[in-house]
């Protein structure tokens, strides 16, 4: 048998990795919307089609949550726990709302700077 290049293998498990990565950021910004009332403006609570385009949802080029601003909103409800999931998530704003429950972990989010829940 010949040698097998391994390099043929490597990029599309890359890809599929961020695609997986990219969908479960949509299932847990989906959650958020599930838990928050009323839903922000241009956000749904079926679809998370687009919702790197949802107002104060900012995402990177991979279609990864990078932000989340939805301070002074008016909005109630909780956090989902699985927001400590979102890895490229740097910051958080959800400051002048009545939002009430446990506060999600976000120990292991090592690209988090800036949490805003006042």
């Amino acid at each position: 048998m010949g040698n097998i290049d391994h390099r043929h293998f490597l990029f599309p498990f890359l890809l599929l990795s961020a695609v997986l990565c990219a969908a479960d950021d949509g299932a847990v910004i989906l959650k958020l919307a599930s838990s928050l009332s009323p839903l922000p403006s241009g956000w749904s609570s079926t679809s998370s089609d687009n919702y790197c385009n949802w107002s104060g949802i900012n995402c990177d080029k991979s279609n990864r949550v990078t932000s989340i601003n939805l301070a002074s909103k008016s909005l109630s409800g909780s956090l989902p726990a699985d927001i400590s999931t979102l890895s490229e998530l740097r910051t958080v704003s959800l400051q002048h709302n009545s939002l009430s429950g446990s506060i999600p972990s976000f120990a292991n989010l090592s690209n988090l700077q800036n949490i805003y829940l006042d």
